[in-house]
Parts: structure tokens; C-alpha cells; sequence
């Protein structure tokens, strides 16, 4: 120690009016060891040799002050949302008005189902099924002209006027009423979707071929005015026919049928049909349709900022992975995740964990708050939170160590098919065997 204080000794002694405080304070300085104890130094002596202090900075590796925090980004004004139609459940319905020429009132539409995320993905459910706006009655001409088949010969005094005229007019209309009425007119079947038939106009009856018979389509959530209208173009019936199309078995189900009707739905602006088509182009439908997250990023951005809370979701995992083309951006990303946290999706819950742990976009690295949104998420389903879960109980990161509830995560994700989590698990239950002493 005293070996390494005569060089410092010597030099302030040697420079020209060098204070024994100086001295002191060089004394000091040299027997600073850490980052934290220079800071300390520098505070307590601010008038002192800064060459000094850089110097001894240097020697100690740089002592790099700790990095500025993250300033939030204040969300964006959010754009006034397209006109809400048919969510699916749990999601609130979401209705549009259609506008008709007709006197009455039209009945309010059937919410346009929204199909779930993939995993977990329950099952529809059974809608009410929507039909057109009533035509109006035709008005009936009721009005006779005072003319029209009156005799308008003298009428005898002795004849009451009165019923004269009464005879006169009534003889008329009585043969009016005599005439046969016209036939009706021959009316087409309803049309039906491929494969299928109306068993039941009036009650909306599907009945779909199977195999040499044919069996009743419960919850089809269309009617015959549904095709007739998609047919015309109408977008909420396109909706709905799409999703028909792509919830039902074969082989009535044709998800390129369904792809053609979101399309045209989504083009015209129903935000329930963007984020089921969305769907359709994130995940694939195996022999059918390729996965492509260039399609549906922009279709997941529609129906996020038209009020679909599952959208948000997805948007902002697509910001914060920069998937189809999306920009990595963690700050929007964090918006719309929690935009959507309320909604208790999963996938949200997974990447809010993320976010936590890691100390993203204004948040500080919190281990406990990132485990817990993590059970949430794996309680939930996802079986990337399961995997993650085992890890934090393994590791007794944000948690209290637990093996056994390690091995238990572990052992649910490899089930949903984690192969990270199947080769943990292995790993765990894989004894290990010691060297015997002296070997």
C-alpha cells in the first residue's frame, strides 16, 4: 500500500503550490477501489484535480454512469373507429344499421362472429339468425270515382234517391268481387350454400349432404336471405357466409370459399371479417392455405383501430416480433397490448410479461410482476407461458424455488406441445450418478 502512495506523494509534493489538504485528498483518492466509492470521492471533494479523477476512472474500468430511463412514448390519437358490426362472443356485439326504403323500422342485424384465437379456440357460439328488412305491403286503390258504372238515366220520383243511388253503386263493386282471382305466381327455391338445403324456409332449416343422407347444420348463422344477399354483395351477409364456410366440417367446410367471402366483406370495410381473414393468413390452414404475414398484418391493423379488442392483441405482437412486415417498434407495440389486457387473452398476458422482465418501453426489470402476469398467461393456455412458468418456479425467478411446481409446468407445456418443455422434462427425470470417492 505505501509502495503504490510515494509516486502520488512525490508529485503533489513536486507541484508548485500544492495544498497539505491537496495532499490529503490525493491520499484519499488513491485508496479508492470501486465505482461507487469514486462517486462518493467526487461528491464529497468537487474542487479537486479532475485529470486526477479521470485517471483513476480509467484504472477502474470506466465506471460508465448508469443508463438514462425510458420516457413513454403518450399513446397516439386514435382514430375514430369504422362502423361496429357483429362481434363474436365474448366480445360485444358490434352493429351497423342497414338502411332501407321501407316505412317500418328494419330489425337490428345479427352480430358478425369473431372467430377466437387459435389456442385456446372454443367453440361458436349458437346466433340468432339474421334476416332482411321486410319488404313494405303494397297500398290497395281504394278510391272509386263517382263515375265509374253508375246508370245516369233519370231516376223515377217515385224510387227514394237514396236507394237508388245505393243499387246503382253497388252493383258495380258486386261484380268486381265476383271476378276470379289471379294465380299466384310460381316462386324460385331460396338459394342454399353448396351441398345444402333449405328443409325450412320459414324456420331457417339447413339440412347439408353427408355421406347418402342429409343432416341438420345446428347454429349455421345464416338463412336463405344471407346467401341471396352476399350473392348481391352485401358485406355483412359475406361475413357471415365466410364464416360458415370456414367453422364447418368437411364437406360442407371450403376455407377458400370462406377466404373469397371475408375478402369481399374486409374490402368493404367490416372490421369482424378483417380479423377472421387475418387469422386465416397468420396461422394456415394446412393443404389450403400458406401461412403469410404480409397479408395479415395490415388486416390485423384495420380491425384493431375498428375497436376489435383480440386484434389489438395480435397487432401489437406483430409490432413487438416484427412480423409481415411490421416495424419493431416496442412502444406502440406495449399500446395495444394494453389496449387489449383487459380482454384476459393469453397471448397478451405473455408478451405484457415480457416486457416486464425484460424492461421494455418506459417499464423497470421487475421479476415478480413479470412472473405473475406469466402464471396468468399459462393458467390461461399458452403454452409458452407454461414453459417460461416451470422455468421461473425451477430457477426461483420472480417466485419462491419449486421444483415440483416446475416439473408440473413443465410437464402441462409439453402436453400442448412444447418440444422445449419435453426435453426439460426429460432432462429433470433423468437421475444423476455421482463418481464413487477416489475415482
Amino acid at each position: 500500500m505505501f509502495r503504490r502512495l510515494i509516486p502520488v506523494l512525490v508529485l503533489l509534493a513536486a507541484a508548485p503550490g500544492v495544498s497539505r489538504a491537496q495532499m490529503a485528498g490525493g491520499l484519499r483518492l488513491e485508496s479508492v477501489e470501486t465505482c461507487a466509492q469514486l462517486t462518493t470521492f467526487t461528491a464529497r471533494n468537487p474542487g479537486f484535480d479532475g485529470a486526477m479523477i479521470a485517471a483513476k476512472r480509467e484504472a477502474l474500468g470506466g465506471c460508465a454512469p448508469p443508463p438514462p430511463r425510458i420516457t413513454p412514448r403518450p399513446a397516439p390519437a386514435r382514430a375514430a373507429p369504422a362502423p361496429r358490426v357483429r362481434p363474436h362472443a365474448p366480445n360485444p356485439p358490434i352493429a351497423r344499421t342497414v338502411p332501407t326504403p321501407a316505412p317500418a323500422p328494419p330489425p337490428a342485424p345479427t352480430p358478425v362472429p369473431v372467430r377466437p384465437p387459435p389456442a385456446p379456440r372454443p367453440l361458436p357460439s349458437t346466433i340468432t339468425p339474421r334476416l332482411n328488412a321486410p319488404t313494405s305491403t303494397p297500398r290497395l286503390n281504394t278510391t272509386v270515382s263517382p263515375t265509374v258504372g253508375l246508370n245516369l238515366a233519370p231516376v223515377d220520383a217515385s224510387e227514394s234517391l237514396s236507394a237508388a243511388i245505393q243499387a246503382r253503386v253497388q252493383a258495380p263493386i258486386v261484380a268486381a268481387a265476383a271476378a276470379p282471382e289471379p294465380e299466384p305466381v310460381a316462386t324460385l327455391p331460396p338459394s342454399a350454400p353448396s351441398g345444402c338445403r333449405w328443409a325450412s324456409v320459414a324456420d331457417a332449416v339447413l339440412e347439408c349432404g353427408e355421406g347418402s343422407g342429409w343432416r341438420v347444420v345446428e347454429g349455421a348463422n345464416i338463412t336463405p336471405d344471407t346467401v341471396d344477399a352476399a350473392a348481391r354483395g352485401d358485406a355483412l351477409a359475406m361475413a357471415n357466409l365466410g364464416y360458415f364456410y370456414e367453422v364447418q366440417p368437411a364437406p360442407i367446410g371450403d376455407r377458400a370459399e370462406a377466404i373469397r367471402q371475408y375478402r369481399g366483406a374486409a374490402d368493404r370495410g367490416v372490421a369482424a371479417a378483417q380479423y377472421n381473414l387475418a387469422l386465416l393468413y397468420d396461422a394456415g390452414v394446412p393443404g389450403e392455405v400458406q401461412p403469410d404475414p404480409d397479408q395479415a398484418y395490415p388486416l390485423f391493423r384495420k380491425a384493431a383501430e375498428a375497436g376489435i379488442v383480440p386484434a389489438m392483441g395480435r397487432l401489437g405482437e406483430y409490432l413487438y416480433q416484427g412480423w409481415g412486415g411490421a416495424p419493431r417498434d416496442d412502444r406502440e407495440a406495449r399500446l395495444w397490448l394494453e389496449r387489449a389486457g383487459d380482454g384476459g387473452d393469453p397471448r397478451v398476458q405473455y408478451y405484457l410479461a415480457l416486457f416486464h422482465l425484460d424492461g421494455l418501453a418506459g417499464f423497470k426489470p421487475d421479476p415478480m410482476a413479470a412472473a405473475a402476469l406469466m402464471l396468468t398467461s399459462a393458467q390461461g393456455g399458452d403454452a409458452r407461458a407454461m414453459f417460461r412458468t416451470g422455468q421461473n418456479f425451477e430457477r426461483g425467478l420472480g417466485v419462491g424455488r419449486d421444483l415440483g411446481e416446475a416439473t408440473r409446468w413443465y410437464a402441462r407445456a409439453a402436453e400442448a406441445g412444447d418440444p422445449d418443455a419435453r426435453a426439460r422434462l426429460a432432462q429433470l427425470s433423468t437421475p444423476v450418478i455421482r463418481p464413487m470417492a477416489g475415482w
